[in-house]
């Protein structure tokens, strides 16, 4: 599933609409760490975090430290998580998806000398959006696998 949300990502929009597309691995890192947590561990999430620098061309490691810690804080609460309401969850990942893109616009602001642009806050608004969709889409794509292979 984070392989599909890998392919997604490099899915291009134009320009002005880029502020709104969610981010997609996110959106699925979140799912599977919190309902499929046997399938996903920290390592993993930093190596998808790699893949994602090597396809965005960004400085290497950025995506694999934010999404290492993405996973340890849903590894630790995910039990807790869990048992919120899927609105209560989609505030949960806004909050998480603000803390992903502070430590990325830092190193933006750092290395580009890039200034702020509010626009580039909305993408976490869309992400936390989409999750209650996102969620509902994973959980019947889930649901028909499992069942496919109890048969």
């Amino acid at each position: 599933m984070l392989f599909l949300g890998l392919v997604l990502v490099v899915i291009k929009l134009p320009e002005n609409l880029m502020p709104f597309k969610p981010n997609l691995v996110v959106l699925t890192l979140f799912y599977v760490c919190l309902y499929m947590p046997e399938r996903i561990n920290i390592l993993s999430a930093w190596i998808i975090g790699l893949l994602l620098d090597s396809l965005d061309g960004f400085i290497l490691g950025n995506n694999a430290v934010q999404f290492a810690v993405f996973a340890t804080v849903l590894t630790i609460f995910q039990r807790r998580i869990r048992m919120y309401t899927i609105v209560q969850q989609s505030l949960i990942l806004l909050l998480l998806s603000l803390l992903i893109m502070s430590v990325e616009f830092g190193l933006m602001y750092i290395t580009q000398n890039s200034g702020f642009e509010w626009l580039y806050w909305l993408r976490a608004l869309a992400t936390a959006l989409v999750w209650p969709v996102f969620y509902l889409a994973l959980s019947a794509l889930r649901l028909k696998l499992y069942s496919n292979l109890s048969n």
